[in-house]
């Protein structure tokens, strides 16, 4: 059986668009045109000066952290394979983005193919034919979605989810109040000297 691996850290080279996609294989104008599309890219390549003749700088530095996953993923889709396996592509892409590919690339165009998902978010499991739950190298669950979904390996991903969230929120108004402190700092004078005395505002 032949192998299409998608890593999870995509990789660029100093080639253009195409060449980075087709990887060194003869080039297909069909695949090419297929793969752009299952990964998403059309939009994207609109906005490059020359499209899939435009040049990438070295590691995809002229280019979105999106941009460089979905090149990655069309590199994977072009090569023609009986087996498909994608390390977490979906983890850099917008919720949208992620289930558009889902549904015309993965679930479409390499439907009969034998693809495996690693992903770290339980909102793409509904789309899975088998859920295969690890825990530290262990499987803790194998089976369909809807029995997972009753499972406390699912209540366990969501509270980790949430906690995660309520962290994220937390920061995000440390940051906000912060800078509204700083922004109403006022400068009065004390015993001949000037110091900065800063207001605090409590959280509601």
């Amino acid at each position: 059986y032949s192998i299409g691996y998608c890593p999870q850290k995509p990789f660029i080279q100093t080639k253009t668009v195409k060449e980075n996609i087709a990887f060194y294989e003869p080039l297909d104008e069909g695949r090419l045109q297929k793969s752009i599309e299952m990964a998403s890219l059309e939009e994207d390549l609109k906005l490059f000066a020359n499209g899939v003749d435009s040049v990438l700088a070295e590691a995809g530095a002229n280019i979105s952290g999106g941009q460089k996953t979905r090149i990655n993923l069309a590199r994977c889709f072009y090569k023609e394979r009986d087996i498909y396996l994608l390390d977490d592509p979906l983890s850099s892409l917008d919720f949208h983005v992620a289930c558009r590919i889902i549904e015309k690339a993965i679930q479409g165009e390499l439907k009969g193919k034998t693809r495996v998902i690693v992903t770290h978010s339980i909102q793409y499991l509904l789309y899975a034919d088998k859920i295969i739950y690890l825990d530290e190298g262990r499987v803790k669950y194998s089976g369909g979605f809807p029995e997972f979904k009753k499972s406390q390996w699912y209540d366990e991903q969501e509270k980790t989810i949430q906690k995660k969230e309520d962290v994220d929120t937390d920061e995000q108004e440390e940051t906000v109040e912060g800078n509204q402190s700083r922004g109403r700092s006022r400068r009065k004078w004390s015993r001949g000297s000037m110091e900065s005395v800063g207001t605090a505002e409590k959280r509601v």
